[in-house]
């Protein structure tokens, strides 16, 4: 919800400076949403299911693009005292808060408090993933395929994410 905030904020900027404060807020509060989701997901399906459910964090990503155009296209249309510019910022920026809110109240912490779940499904749940060892955690920061897939997300959220001032 802080990142829709930060987003609506934008309509707010009135220089460079204020622009640059902004985006980088942004940026901060948006790197953490791909390593979330991976923990997420890694909370509730077994690692050879995991793969099809973070293909479709990047699929509705580019979903989310498409969206946001048509937004943008609906909102030129507006004839206020505001830029459109600033009405879309707010607009998409109060539709993140809501959608945040949804996600808040709606998606359990865990699978221990999920409350559709029966005490026997949470111990099920629980077990799917229970094979932690630290000696994993250690091997993981040894394999260069991790260090890959960092680096692809990172370059990935570059065009998501990166500071454009039209």
């Amino acid at each position: 919800m802080t990142w829709g905030l930060v987003l609506g904020f934008h309509a707010a900027c009135t220089n460079f400076a204020g622009l640059s404060v902004v985006r980088t807020l942004l940026g901060v509060f948006e790197s953490c949403v791909a390593p979330i989701l991976v923990l997420i997901i890694a909370m509730w399906y077994k690692k050879h299911e995991q793969g099809r459910r973070v293909s479709w964090f990047y699929v509705c990503n580019s979903l989310t693009q498409i969206f946001g155009g048509c937004v943008a296209y609906g909102v030129s249309f507006a004839s206020t005292g505001f830029a459109t510019w600033r009405i879309f910022y707010i607009a998409i920026g109060a539709l993140t808060m809501v959608v945040g809110a949804l996600v808040a109240a709606f998606l359990p912490d865990s699978p221990v408090k999920a409350r559709r779940f029966t005490d026997a499904e949470k111990v099920a749940a629980l077990m799917r993933n229970a094979h932690f060892k630290a000696s994993q955690v250690l091997e993981s920061f040894k394999d260069v395929r991790m260090w890959l897939v960092c680096l692809a997300t990172m370059l990935s959220s570059i065009p998501n994410g990166g500071m454009y001032v039209d």
